[in-house]
């Protein structure tokens, strides 16, 4: 298996981010350098509140917490929290973290239920991605009927994205 005999500095680094109940957020196995840029990314974009950092209790991540409800679809912080994913997402790629996986763990009712975003560190002769090149944006089905794209970056992919559902989506 050639996988198993790579040289060592192709091996993969992984971290993982956990969006946790309504306000927050815990880094597993992020550098310290990149636990300072995602609590930064989070304060420029969420905008208002305070992010309360804590590695107090339990030295296996960090936790940051925000005031508000950012993770809660139904409120008016939806918006604002799906643009700090975005812009956690983004300082990931310009730090030279690919977003490897994200997972549903919510366990309806459940204390435990949480959302997962795994990344995977790039290899070093591949290079980050230049602060001016990550261009994302955020999307969320807003209604049963409706398709939300979030922030000024997508409106240059609106075209796109019309001709995409207009050709996977029969009903037009």
């Amino acid at each position: 298996m050639p996988h198993l005999n790579r040289p060592s500095s192709q091996t993969g680094q992984v971290c993982c981010i956990s969006l946790k109940d309504n306000d927050l957020v815990r880094l597993f196995a992020l550098p310290n350098n990149l636990v300072s840029a995602v609590k930064s990314s989070i304060e420029q974009t969420f905008g208002h509140g305070t992010v309360q950092y804590s590695n107090e209790n339990n030295k296996t991540f960090y936790e940051l917490r925000i005031t508000g409800d950012p993770w809660n679809s139904t409120l008016p912080d939806a918006d604002r929290g799906r643009l700090t994913l975005v812009s956690i997402i983004r300082t990931m790629a310009v730090n030279g973290w690919n977003l490897l996986q994200a997972i549903d763990m919510t366990k309806k009712g459940s204390e435990s239920a949480s959302e997962s975003i795994f990344f995977q560190r790039i290899d070093v002769r591949l290079g980050a991605v230049y602060p001016n090149e990550a261009e994302m944006f955020g999307m969320s089905f807003h209604a049963s009927d409706s398709l939300r794209v979030i922030t000024s970056a997508a409106m240059a992919h609106i075209p796109g994205l019309r001709q995409a559902i207009l050709a996977g989506w029969r009903p037009g």
